[in-house]
């Protein structure tokens, strides 16, 4: 919800906190990413498969740990983001796409 998520970042800002780290699973990030930058937190994102190679993680909880030490440490590296321009183009083109599907099923 995004009263939530205006929630989370004014915690983050009590916090201090400057970045964020998430792991890029599905689209799910992007809205939350999209938050943590309005509102001044950098938010990061870390591909999935390389945040599931570091070793000896087995839960979620250890895994967002390790995802927190090695983003302090400066050893995790973002994942691509494309410039806003960009996705909206990459919106409108899969919009188009669906819509053009749904329609051939109904001819």
């Amino acid at each position: 919800m995004t009263a939530d998520r205006y929630a989370v970042v004014a915690w983050l800002r009590q916090c201090q906190s400057e970045t964020v780290v998430l792991e890029s699973t599905g689209v799910y990030w992007m809205t939350r990413v999209e938050g943590l930058d309005e509102r001044g937190v950098e938010g990061t994102l870390v591909d999935a498969h390389d945040a599931r190679q570091v070793p000896g993680r087995t839960t979620d909880v250890q895994d967002c740990q390790g995802l927190q030490e090695l983003h302090t440490s400066g050893l995790r590296q973002g994942a691509c983001r494309p410039e806003e321009q960009v996705g909206v183009l990459r919106r409108a083109r899969r919009q188009r796409r669906r819509l053009v599907a749904m329609a051939s099923r109904a001819v």
